[in-house]
């Protein structure tokens, strides 16, 4: 009888604290999130360490409004169900790379998580190509929908419906045996410019007196799949800012400071579902465009993303990959003062 009281209070206390996030999203800057009335908490749990969406639903609208969150906001939601996701794994690197004496001890530190970052031309970059899957996955990329295990590595996500990690570990790791019924492997991101004038991602930067603002937009299609065979798809546009200093040695080290994006659009062929056939939607491809005002990091941070849905989600049925017919936008840090780094592709 304790242990079911425990639940019971554990449900509705992580109900309540979604529902307080719901009425604060409104607020936000970032436009199309999920128009559902938000799902019952739940349907949001922890299985050994992952989150686990009990529906569909639940999962694409909580990474929708993971999305509009400040950082704060985000980390207090994680506290409020017991759950540490990557994207908080990552930011305690970087501010271990913060507060590092020296270049040495930099490098032990990427080698030590080299499962999470890369050094690339003496920048130290995230692995996961997505912000978004890394505010949902644990340390280990892992997450469930239905009772289906993802794990996403880099730009790709691997499903299975046995719910065995190893299943979608092996997959990932090109294990064509493990490719059987109820096992997918999706490409989720490209880095391809060939499908239009602006691609997949744009980006700029703007460095001055030491201090620098990494900027950049880009597109991909996020999936989940659920039970029964079932999977989806749903365009998502992401912004984000990373922050660095120069070292002693003239290396650049990311750092925390307060950022700000401004005048961000973009222009996006996305499908825009017309009905559903009995297998799978029905849906033609339109340009939709977003358009935001100013965002600002709610406190000093060494990144900071916003993210948000573009047109609709389709059912068992795959999507072109989403590219820019244009996008614009700026971004500046307190270290460059008013200087921005601009983004501004196509015919505004």
């Amino acid at each position: 009888m304790k242990n079911k009281s425990l639940i019971f209070s554990t449900v509705f206390f992580v109900a309540t604290i979604l529902a307080a996030f719901v009425f604060n999203s409104c607020k936000k800057d970032e436009m199309d999130l999920p128009k559902n009335e938000a799902k019952s908490n739940a349907e949001i749990q922890l299985k050994n360490g992952a989150l686990s969406f009990q529906t569909v639903d639940a999962f694409f609208e909580t990474s929708g409004k993971l999305g509009a969150m400040t950082e704060k906001e985000r980390q207090d939601w994680e506290t409020s169900i017991g759950f540490v996701s990557l994207k908080s794994e990552l930011i305690n690197v970087f501010q271990q790379i913060e507060n590092a004496d020296d270049e040495e001890e930099v490098n032990q530190i990427v080698a030590s998580n080299k499962d999470l970052v890369k050094e690339v031309n003496g920048e130290v970059f995230p692995i996961f190509e997505s912000d978004s899957y890394a505010a949902i996955t644990n340390k280990r990329g892992v997450f469930y929908v239905e009772g289906v295990i993802h794990k996403v590595e880099g730009g790709r996500i691997a499903s299975s419906e046995d719910g065995s990690e190893l299943t979608v570990t092996n997959a990932l790791r090109g294990d064509l045996k493990s490719l059987g019924n109820g096992i997918k492997v999706i490409d989720y991101i490209s880095n391809s410019n060939e499908k239009s004038a602006c691609g997949t991602r744009m980006s700029a930067y703007r460095e001055h007196s030491k201090r620098k603002c990494d900027f950049e937009i880009k597109t991909y299609k996020y999936y989940c799949a659920g039970c029964c065979g079932n999977y989806y798809y749903q365009v998502k546009a992401v912004s984000i800012i990373r922050n660095y200093k120069k070292n002693w040695r003239g290396k650049w080290k990311s750092y925390n400071t307060a950022c700000s994006m401004k005048d961000r659009g973009y222009t996006i062929s996305v499908p825009i579902v017309t009905g559903y056939n009995g297998t799978h939607s029905e849906f033609q491809y339109q340009d939709v465009t977003h358009t935001f005002g100013l965002s600002n990091s709610s406190h000093d941070c060494a990144t900071m993303t916003r993210w948000s849905y573009v047109g609709d989600r389709v059912q068992n049925i795959n999507i072109s990959t989403p590219s820019f017919s244009r996008v614009k936008g700026k971004a500046t840090n307190r270290g460059i003062g008013n200087r921005w780094a601009v983004i501004n592709c196509g015919a505004w």
